[in-house]
């Protein structure tokens, strides 16, 4: 009644949405716009011009309750990896690009602007002397399209060393190729150490 006594004193509507029931009890959305009918400059009706948006409506209903539980799952999946101490990370073969948790920057004591370089350079995050083993179950993982773990110690940016343990495989696969890497890497509970030099 509102917005036809708007239109009535000559006012256009957009956006008017309302909600129409049928015969059979059956809700119907229906969305469209109302304008003035003027005869001899004088407001003497009013047009509308609606559409049936109830699939949309109930669409976008269900695709809102869809993401409020996936933010709902992320959400409790990072307060996991945190209680574990557990970062997740994801290479992605077309790009070369790799995506990594949260925690897996608290893990490194990095900032996700630290990882905007090569694969071949976040090699360097690791000790020297463990660089061959982790290239090495990447190469294997990448060619046998299997699993890997291995143990191995980062680099902490003041020095220090983590120990962590670390599981992946291949996932996503065209034409018989890999079209993606996810990994997991778990900290030791062991005290990280001083690494006096790095080579």
């Amino acid at each position: 009644l509102e917005t036809f006594q708007r239109v009535l004193g000559g006012e256009k509507a957009d956006n008017v949405k309302t909600i129409f029931i049928t015969k059979s009890n059956k809700k119907v959305i229906l969305e469209g716009s109302a304008v003035p009918k003027i005869k001899d400059n004088k407001v003497i009706g009013v047009r509308t011009f609606l559409r049936n948006v109830t699939e949309r409506e109930v669409a976008e209903a269900q695709t809102a309750a869809v993401n409020e539980q996936l933010e709902i799952k992320i959400d409790q999946l990072k307060e996991s990896q945190e209680v574990a101490q557990l970062g997740t990370w994801v290479l992605d073969f077309k790009t070369g690009k790799t995506s990594h948790s949260n925690e897996f920057y608290k893990i490194l004591e990095r900032e996700e602007k630290d990882f905007d370089i090569p694969v071949s350079e976040q090699l360097l995050f690791f000790h020297p002397d463990d660089r061959s083993t982790v290239s090495e179950a990447f190469i294997n993982v990448i060619q046998e399209q299997k699993g890997y773990q291995f143990e191995a110690r980062l680099l902490m940016p003041d020095g220090r060393v983590k120990n962590i343990f670390a599981i992946g495989r291949c996932s996503a696969f065209e034409k018989g190729s890999p079209l993606r890497l996810l990994g997991l890497s778990l900290i030791h509970i062991s005290e990280p150490t001083r690494l006096l030099s790095i080579s």
